[in-house]
């Protein structure tokens, strides 16, 4: 039988003993059985007066039944005690058939404890006959030997009385309390069995990997995680709130449970200097807590990597929040290393981008100004769909760098709204090394006027930012002939993306169609991605095209064919055609 894990509430006996299958076992029918005595005879070896250690026995007698004689004991316990007299080690010694048979059926296995051979020996405390005590007494009513019960007996009553005081704590705070079960810690072993030894090894490694995760990393998450917000939380204080470390001083902070599938940035200490509050010195006293060295946290004990916390603050590179996120559930980064051979760009110009972010900071140059002139601008223009977007994040792949996505929206329209959030995402970026995209940025590179003063700012504004950021950035927009010739001096790198052409059109068809089915030399031949090729669409269209053909597909328990894209296209064909009557009818 295996193993199981007690409800707190279950701790009293009951019938629910897992062995309601025997209705009678035969009685062992060994003549050398009834030679031993239903007794535990006790040893114990202490230190004389010389300092010898001496082995004595004990008088006191623990049996059940006065009319059981033998020659030898069913049990014998050894217990030995240091100078001091404190208990340095004990076993007992199950010589008893009726118990060996008892427990090879009632446990089968313990972690730590043999139970075959001519003599069980249980070392240290009785565990493995506290955790199965159930067991064993099930098993004892529906034995039908009389001796077999009688043995069974005597060892659970000795199992109570070795651990009285742990069981009447156990009983007290854990069987007794429902709604606030609590143990000692040298007790906790009797809540969890040794099958959470494996339990005890994950925690240990998830201890490691947690330090592991000092100093900010790039990583990957998959799970639910809370998300700590900028406002206080006002529910009352016995209302409850996700779990968050006791005591933080961002533990009053609204807290929700959010569910992230994204690469996150791991950060304590930023996320520590961005949600506490200010805090103003009333004299030079330091605080009282210092900084852990490296070689403190490789020396931490096993005991101490299992207490070490379950989450760890971090950064969503996409939902744009501080959260908590599970240790568990913290992967590596798989990068997609092809991404970028497979953007459809002239070579020259991947060459130039790839020289350029991956030697960025290599080299010492600096403007006249301190602190000016060290950053790497891009500025990405086109028609959409075009590339502009997947050129930031695959190279963002190829260089291994965290990519900050900024949606101009996301600024505000206020300029101090905007300087804010620029700025708090720029430094967020300069200090992990990441790549930031701001998408759509036309309303920043807008050319400035005497009628918009608002937006003077804002282009002002962004002028200034750019002339001290230090990372590199990518800009991507649609409008360039209205582009503010004072960006000009701060654009390292300008890039221009034509339309899709023919060949560029069917060679995304080619990728996105071998992304989505195994059979594309089979079935797709040239004719078929010549004929795809001829509809005038841009990249991101083709891509969604092939997902929701692939979509229909699937929902049609077969592979994915031209038939299922050509109904994608009539859609999309159909759609501009609307769109363009409904223009020609705003314009009449």
């Amino acid at each position: 039988m295996k193993p199981r894990i007690d409800d707190p509430q279950d701790a009293t006996d009951d019938e629910s003993s897992g062995f309601d299958d025997i209705e009678h076992v035969e009685p062992l029918q060994n003549s050398t059985i009834k030679q031993l005595k239903c007794e535990v005879k006790e040893y114990e070896e202490r230190m004389n007066l010389k300092g010898e250690s001496v082995m004595k026995e004990i008088e006191e007698r623990h049996a059940v039944d006065e009319k059981v004689e033998g020659q030898d004991y069913a049990m014998k316990s050894y217990k030995r005690f240091s100078r001091d007299g404190e208990l340095e080690s004990s076993r007992l010694e199950i010589q008893s058939p009726y118990l060996k048979d008892t427990l090879r059926t009632a446990i089968e296995h313990y972690p730590g404890v043999s139970l075959r051979g001519d003599t069980i020996i249980l070392h240290g405390p009785l565990r493995c006959i506290f955790h199965y005590r159930k067991e064993l007494e099930g098993y004892r009513q529906k034995v039908g030997d009389r001796y077999a019960k009688l043995h069974i007996h005597l060892l659970l009553r000795f199992m109570g009385k070795e651990l009285r005081s742990s069981i009447r704590g156990y009983e007290a705070n854990v069987g007794a309390s429902i709604s606030n079960p609590a143990i000692e810690y040298k007790d906790l072993w009797m809540v969890f069995l040794p099958v959470i030894q494996r339990l005890r090894q994950r925690h240990i490694a998830r201890g490691r990997k947690f330090c592991a995760l000092k100093g900010h990393h790039h990583r990957s998450y998959t799970g639910r995680a809370f998300a700590v917000s900028d406002k206080w939380d006002e529910r009352e204080d016995d209302l409850p709130r996700p779990p968050l470390p006791p005591g933080a001083p961002y533990s009053k902070y609204k807290v929700d449970s959010v569910t992230v599938n994204s690469r996150i940035v791991v950060d304590c200490k930023t996320f520590g200097e961005s949600k506490s509050p200010n805090r103003v010195w009333l004299n030079d006293r330091k605080p009282l807590w210092t900084k852990p060295d490296e070689e403190e946290i490789n020396t931490l004990s096993d005991d101490d990597l299992m207490i070490c916390d379950f989450q760890i603050p971090g950064f969503s590179l996409f939902d744009k929040k501080w959260c908590f996120f599970a240790v568990d559930f913290i992967k590596d980064v798989e990068f997609n290393d092809t991404a970028f051979q497979q953007l459809l760009l002239p070579k020259n110009h991947k060459n130039l981008v790839h020289a350029l972010v991956k030697n960025h900071g290599s080299d010492d140059f600096d403007d006249l100004i301190k602190g000016k002139g060290k950053g790497l601008v891009f500025v990405l223009h086109g028609a959409p769909g075009v590339g502009k977007t997947f050129t930031a994040e695959s190279i963002a792949d190829d260089v291994g760098k965290p990519l900050y996505v900024v949606n101009s929206g996301e600024l505000g329209v206020r300029p101090y709204e905007v300087e804010m959030h620029l700025n708090s995402a720029l430094r967020l970026a300069t200090h992990w090394g990441a790549i930031v995209l701001i998408d759509e940025a036309d309303v920043f590179l807008e050319q400035r006027t005497i009628h918009d003063l608002t937006r003077n700012c804002l282009v002002s504004l962004f002028l200034r930012i750019l002339e001290y950021y230090e990372g590199i950035l990518f800009l991507t927009t649609n409008r360039l002939t209205s582009f503010d010739l004072a960006f000009k001096s701060r654009i390292h790198l300008a890039l221009k993306y034509t339309p899709l052409d023919h060949h560029r059109r069917k060679e995304l068809w080619k990728l996105f169609i071998g992304r989505s089915t195994k059979e594309t030399s089979q079935v797709w031949d040239e004719a078929i991605l010549d004929d795809l090729a001829r509809v005038d669409i841009n990249g991101r269209q083709i891509k969604n095209s092939v997902r929701t053909a692939s979509t229909l597909a699937r929902s049609m328990n077969t592979v994915l064919a031209k038939e299922h894209i050509d109904i994608v296209l009539g859609t999309i064909e159909s759609f501009e055609a609307d769109l363009n009557e409904d223009t020609q009818d705003v314009v009449a």
